[in-house]
């Protein structure tokens, strides 16, 4: 019965402990939360240095009925690659790097009727003004070596977010802040249970009679309105 009681005691003192704790409970997950916030400003700076545009034009050749057939999507990047088509791109676009190194950007893929040219850059505007003159170009020397007679543009340049650059987590900010609320309020937690299960000192007379079976003849009360450094006076 005396362990029963003591053990409810104890589950009380650590219930109130908690409790007069409150304070603290709610500075950890407050200060939790202002970490994640950060955490989600460097993350979103990060991503946004590695978000990577894909413009893509879609276009339909028009071959003549008696004409030889030619790999499209061979001969054209082929042309693209030309030093004739490199000079045009040069005068009408700014180029950074050396004219291979900027193709490695560029993509020509041919499905069902229609031939794709993509471009890759972390400025959305360039890459639709790349790909435009990158078709416009080739185009006009392709049509003049092989048997196309023109180009119908089915899809002018537009871009999106190439889905492989994509950051690994799309989060809101008021998610890092939960997050952060949660885990901070769980970790304070944890500290104080841990300090209060840890703490052997003995506290009052029943501690005295659970922990070292000791009878308690009296109990000498504390002064708390005493000035006296020993912590009290008698």
């Amino acid at each position: 019965m005396q362990e029963k009681a003591f053990k409810t005691r104890k589950i009380r003192d650590f219930l109130e402990n908690i409790f007069r704790n409150i304070g603290t409970i709610i500075l950890g997950a407050i200060l939790f939360a202002l970490i994640f916030v950060v955490v989600y400003v460097i993350k979103d700076k990060m991503h946004e240095s590695r978000i990577v545009y894909a413009s893509v034009i879609e276009v339909r050749p028009s071959v003549g009925k008696n004409d030889k057939k030619v790999d499209m999507e061979k001969e054209f990047f082929k042309v693209m690659s030309s030093s004739k088509v490199e000079e045009a791109m040069k005068e009408e676009v700014a180029i950074d790097l050396s004219y291979e190194e900027f193709m490695e950007s560029v993509m020509v893929y041919f499905k069902g009727n229609s031939l794709f040219i993509s471009f890759e850059d972390q400025d959305e505007e360039y890459a639709n003004l790349v790909v435009t003159k990158l078709f416009n170009k080739t185009a006009y020397e392709f049509m003049k070596e092989y048997s196309v007679e023109s180009f119908e543009i089915i899809k002018p340049a537009t871009y999106t977010v190439d889905a492989s650059k994509k950051d690994w987590t799309n989060k809101s900010v008021g998610w890092f802040i939960l997050v952060g609320a949660a885990l901070g309020t769980g970790i304070t937690l944890a500290f104080l249970c841990a300090f209060y299960f840890l703490d052997n000192t003995i506290k009052d007379e029943q501690d005295v009679r659970e922990y070292l079976d000791l009878p308690v003849l009296t109990v000498i009360p504390v002064d708390k309105h005493t000035d006296d450094k020993r912590g009290g006076a008698l």
